[in-house]
């Protein structure tokens, strides 16, 4: 039994130790499975972690691409929005364009380019014809901004085929920019480039108007070095033989690191070109497909298999152009430290891989809190230091000393950017600076390498930079990059709020040094007892300090005892508002003064009373200005009546009173005196202002103490007379001013007599508006005028529709002018020897609508509106073309025949010697068939001038008459020197000379006159038979009347002059 037991005691412990080792074996298999899957899972975890890393740089790098595409593509905008560029000329651009490339570093050249495709360049003065076609061209004209890689290719396309390199940068000797006062970054960005570089062209709309009203009128751009964009691809490396490149809209790389073609001018970035092998082969349809994904805007990392050799292939779109960015890495980059280890080195290393993951991903969560806690904590420093004081100096420094500290820096420093300059001053360093060591280059663009730097700026301009540097290669944070831009932030607001501060506190100072010289201060308690005067304020008031410190400013002798508007300032209800306004006070020697006061309250110190501040002006010449001013809107200049404005308030008052009061009457008197141009053109103006002001002397003196006289304008005087009884009170006031008239004016020794026509109008509560009584008492006074003047007339309805008549008679002229509705009759005019007709005289008639108008009626009307220009001109030119005719149809008589066109003084001054001519070239020679015919009065107005057109006339072989002789006032002097070959007796001497033998006499006179001066004589208004014979007694050789012929029209003239008989 023992044996047996214990055989199946050996077989249980045998049979246990072998479910013992299966299970440990077991165990150990399951454990180093679960090693080897931990392995796998954590190498693929850091691999896509180094992936990842790697796909965060191609990023970074596009975003640095487009921060510097977006710059220049603002700046291509701002340009194209010049107002130079609007006006598409390019003799005034070209200049602008030269001043612009000198400023703007990374332009080349600049070009303007035309709607019609042709451009400008500064590069060439010749217009080029390259533009129409282009996709560039077409995206800008279409109101975008287009960035173009087209001028790469001519570059790349230039070489030899078998050799076709893209124009890279070749390294410069080592550079480096002191961080010194004074020190530029312009200058040490250029000593980089040795060699060219390939460019980029930027195309902007030129746009006319704003909004979605505005146009493309042309664009503008330029071509752009791509140094920046080469510095950013030549940066995206990762390890030995990686590079970065860029592949366009269309899946060509246009920036590849072909052997030779790209190197930075940064230390840190140069390596050996036989380390980097270009893996980059377009043909290849793999690189066609993935190419195709770059173009789709996609961003990833995959492994392939190009030109023989796996590598990563990194990419990512750009923002600001339709074109993505890669990064190219050899396989064994990544990878060389994962190979595959033995399989107690998967069990080792998968298990210290999960280890060392979660201790890594513990250290990324406690370094981030740090981080942010430290952010935290130098905000709420820099925040509570720029709360707490002004001081400007003391925060940059502990600022920048303890961003060096929290971020492990081995420098950091602050300047101060002067743009205009392009320098950096330094001013703060931490720790000081060692110009041996500190090298580090100032770029906008922010992170390029072992530096850093962050522009500290307000919106509208860079105030200075933080400078940051490390010794050896630093990859910046995100979380680093926030922080350091939100002290950057802070810092512009301290550096503002200094600046304010400083500028405030200096206006302030100033201000108080100009107001003590300025105003007149005082300082009154809650009682208003004066605790406070400035010398200015004892000045102007006369009084000692002694004698008003301790007084009630209310109570001040300044102030007149009747003044009480400053007693309520004071009171507790009105202690804490600002009190304001203008003051009349009184100096101690009694002259009178303004002041413009305000009164402001302000606590003199925590736990007391206000006080009040009492600021004064002396306002004493603004307001004497002011009354000067009121005085002058209201009076005349000249002669100190009411003006206008004044008259026509007064007015408008008293047809209110005629509202309200029905049998209230007034009076409006419209004076205007008599043939006072004449006065002005003898005498000169001076002597017709000294004429006005006696005339308004008078005036006054005539008035009554309600009535007021206002000079309207001119010559033309009004005088309203107010709560009349009755209208004989105007007629007698008219009559009085009349009688003041009578006797002369002395002026200057002159005695000078004048007279006034006076138009009364009547006031009655039919009137609505003061002008509509001025233009009643217009038209009496023009009907004065017209019937003899130096009387007084008053306004009534006849003469309002004569007025009216008139009115429609010039409206109905200027129609007729325009639709020639004039005719032309031809009166004859016979020789009293032979009875035959010697000519005619043309005589306009006026066909409105169905009735004839008399000249007597629209002549006058003609000359008065100028209207007599026009038609002056069509007589002349019918009447020269009837004579034309009449030539031409009966020649015997063309040597004779004559027609006389009547031409109106307004004709004469207006070019009537270059109209003549005219008609006489386009008509034909006539001469001397043509005659004017000027009036007495007309020739006389101006002798000088008249003869000198009756030269002219003269010279051309026109005769001249004049027309009504005797009626004027012509010197019998002049008829001898004048140019003048006919005399016309007037009708009224030739109607009355058998009646009266005193214009018998005036009619033997005339004849003898023009016997003597050789004139020929034609006697008007021949009615009778007896008047004929008495002409021909006289020896009169022609006349003209209704004896003979009536007007006739062209064709009854005709007929007469074919019928060739004798009129008596």
């Amino acid at each position: 039994m023992s044996v047996l037991w214990q055989r199946r005691i050996d077989l249980t412990w045998q049979a246990r130790n072998l479910w013992v080792s299966l299970f440990l074996v077991g165990a150990t298999l399951a454990a180093s499975s679960t090693a080897y899957l931990s392995y796998q899972v954590v190498r693929g975890l850091i691999l896509e972690n180094i992936k990842e890393i790697a796909l965060l740089k191609i990023r970074h790098g596009g975003e640095e691409v487009d921060r510097w595409l977006a710059s220049q593509k603002r700046d291509a905008e701002i340009l194209a929005n010049t107002p130079t560029l609007r006006t598409m000329d390019w003799e005034a651009i070209a200049p602008y364009f030269n001043s612009e490339l000198q400023r703007r570093r990374d332009f080349t050249s600049l070009y303007l380019g035309y709607a019609d495709g042709s451009f400008y360049s500064t590069a060439s003065k010749a217009r080029k014809e390259s533009l129409g076609n282009s996709l560039h061209f077409s995206e800008a004209m279409a109101g975008k901004i287009s960035v173009s890689a087209s001028l790469l290719d001519p570059l790349r396309n230039s070489l030899p085929q078998d050799d076709r390199k893209l124009p890279g940068r070749k390294a410069a000797p080592a550079q480096t920019l002191q961080l010194e006062s004074g020190a530029t970054c312009a200058s040490y960005i250029e000593s980089l480039c040795v060699s060219p570089v390939p460019k980029i062209a930027i195309l902007a709309p030129i746009r006319l108007g704003k909004g979605s009203n505005s146009e493309v009128i042309g664009v503008a751009g330029g071509e752009i070095n791509i140094e920046p964009m080469l510095e950013a691809i030549a940066s995206l490396e990762y390890g030995a033989g990686s590079y970065g490149f860029i592949l366009n809209s269309v899946g060509q790389p246009i920036l590849r690191p072909e052997e030779g073609s790209l190197e930075t001018g940064l230390e840190s970035s140069r390596k050996n070109q036989n380390d980097r092998e270009s893996f980059l082969d377009p043909r290849e349809k793999l690189w066609q497909g993935i190419a195709s994904q770059m173009i789709a805007g996609k961003s990833n990392i995959e492994l392939v298999k190009l030109n023989g050799r796996w590598i990563y292939l990194a990419y990512a779109p750009l923002k600001q152009v339709d074109w993505s960015v890669g990064l190219a890495i050899p396989r064994e980059n990544l990878e060389k430290e994962l190979k595959a280890p033995t399989f107690v080195a998967w069990v080792v290393g998968g298990l210290l891989g999960a280890a060392t993951l979660a201790v890594l991903q513990l250290l990324v969560v406690s370094e981030r809190a740090r981080v942010f806690a430290d952010r935290q904590a130098l905000l709420n420093r820099l925040t509570g230091r720029i709360r707490a004081s002004l001081e400007l100096e003391q925060i940059l420094q502990t600022t920048v000393e303890e961003m060096g500290t929290m971020l492990d820096l081995e420098r950091v420093a602050f300047g101060w950017y002067d743009s205009q300059k392009q320098t950096l001053a330094i001013q703060w360093q931490y720790p000081e600076l060692d110009s041996d060591r500190l090298k580090i280059r100032l770029d906008k663009d922010g992170l390029q390498g072992d530096y850093l730097t962050v522009p500290v700026a307000t919106e509208k301009e860079v105030l200075g930079y933080l400078l940051l540097a490390t010794t050896e290669r630093k990859f910046w944070r995100p979380a680093q990059k926030e922080l350091l831009q939100a002290v950057a932030d802070s810092l512009a607001i301290a550096i503002t709020q200094s600046q304010l501060y400083t500028q405030t506190k200096e206006e302030v100072k100033r201000l108080a040094i100009a107001l003590d010289q300025a105003a007149l201060v005082a300082i009154a308690d809650a009682r208003g007892i004066v605790t406070y005067v400035n010398d200015k304020f004892c000045e102007i008031c006369q009084y000692s300090q002694e004698e008003l410190l301790g007084q009630d400013y209310r109570k001040l002798p300044t102030l007149e005892p009747s003044q009480h508007l400053l007693q309520d300032m004071f009171w507790s209800e009105n202690r804490n508002q600002i009190w304001k306004s203008e003051v009349k006070q009184r100096a101690k020697d009694g002259i009178y003064y303004w002041v413009d006061t305000t009164v402001f309250p302000f606590p003199y110190s925590k736990g007391m009373s206000p006080q009040h501040l009492i600021v004064s002006f002396d306002i004493t010449h603004r307001k004497w200005a002011e009354d000067q001013l009121r005085y002058q809107a209201l009076h005349d200049a000249l002669t100190g009546l009411p003006n206008r404005t004044l008259l026509m308030e007064r007015l408008r008052n008293a047809i209110g009173e005629t509202k309200l009061h029905p049998d209230y009457k007034f009076a409006l008197l419209f004076l205007d005196l008599d043939r006072f141009k004449v006065i002005n053109d003898s005498l000169g103006h001076l002597m017709g202002d000294r004429l006005l002001e006696a005339f308004a002397r008078r005036l006054e003196k005539s008035l009554r103490d309600t009535d007021i006289v206002s000079r309207f304008g001119g010559d033309e005087f009004l005088l309203l007379l107010e709560n009349i009884q009755s209208p004989e009170d105007a007629t007698s006031m008219a009559d009085r001013i009349q009688k003041e008239l009578t006797s002369p004016f002395n002026i200057s020794g002159y005695e000078v007599f004048a007279t006034a026509s006076i138009g009364i109008a009547l006031g009655s509560n039919r009137y609505q508006q003061p002008e509509d009584v001025i233009r009643d008492a217009d038209t009496a006074m023009y009907s004065v005028k017209s019937n003899g003047k130096a009387d007084y007339a008053v306004f009534d309805q006849a003469m309002h529709d004569r007025a009216v008549q008139l009115l429609k008679l010039e409206q109905d002229l200027r129609r007729a002018v325009d639709r020639q509705e004039f005719q032309l009759y031809y009166q004859p005019i016979v020789c009293l020897k032979t009875g035959k007709i010697a000519g005619f005289e043309a005589l306009v008639r006026w066909q409105n609508g169905e009735s004839l108008v008399s000249p007597v009626d629209f002549i006058p009307l003609a000359e008065e509106t100028r209207l007599i220009i026009p038609l002056g001109k069509w007589i002349l030119a019918t009447a020269c073309q009837q004579l034309a005719l009449w030539q031409q149809e009966f020649p015997q008589e063309s040597c004779t025949l004559t027609v006389a066109v009547n031409v109106s003084v307004v004709q004469l001054r207006n070019d009537f010697i270059f109209i003549l001519d005219r008609i006489l070239q386009t008509i034909g020679t006539i001469s001397p068939g043509l005659k004017i015919e000027i009036t007495e009065s007309a020739m006389m107005q101006d002798v000088k001038i008249t003869q000198a057109l009756l030269e002219q006339l003269h010279q051309r072989q026109v005769p001249v008459s004049i027309d009504d002789f005797g009626t004027g006032y012509s010197s019998l002097a002049y008829l001898s020197q004048l140019a003048i070959d006919t005399l016309k007796i007037d009708r009224s001497f030739v109607k009355e000379m058998n009646l009266e033998p005193e214009q018998l006499q005036i009619v033997k006179a005339i004849v003898t006159l023009a016997r003597s001066i050789g004139m020929e004589l034609v006697a008007e208004g021949v009615e009778t038979k007896d008047q004929l014979e008495r002409l021909q007694e006289l020896g009169c050789q022609y006349g003209q009347g209704y004896f003979f012929s009536r007007p006739l029209t062209a064709e009854g003239a005709t007929a007469l002059l074919s019928e060739g008989l004798p009129l008596f």
